[in-house]
């Protein structure tokens, strides 16, 4: 039986990966979720896409000055943009690739519950 090879260490707040697939913005690079960060790697060099790796929290920002209380799925809707999960700020986050800004995507980012609306 072979031994698996460390692929990608983390640094993030947590240090979790919970979800991890290939990156379509960058070919052979792999995109993960890192508890606190939404990060790209090609196993020699990681890159932050959008997130704090040492801090958690809701701030809208491009690159490292937004901010995620915990990212666990993610959804590449295309080349170019990203939808996350924000799991403790209870909702989904879109990501622009080619600017590394965060926006809204659905939900209220401050509170869990229900409300119907756009």
């Amino acid at each position: 039986m072979e031994r698996a090879t460390v692929y990608i260490s983390t640094s993030c707040y947590g240090g979790d990966v919970y979800h991890m697939e290939f990156d379509k913005y960058r070919p052979g690079f792999i995109i993960y979720t890192c508890n606190c960060a939404l990060m790209t790697s090609d196993g020699a060099t990681t890159y932050v896409i959008a997130g704090n790796v040492t801090e958690k929290g809701y701030k809208e920002g491009v690159g490292t000055s937004a901010t995620f209380e915990s990212l666990y799925e993610l959804t590449q809707i295309s080349k170019k943009n990203i939808v996350v999960v924000d799991f403790h700020n209870h909702c989904l986050r879109l990501i622009d690739r080619t600017s590394n800004s965060t926006t809204v995507f659905a939900g209220q980012c401050t509170y869990g519950g229900h409300k119907d609306g756009r």
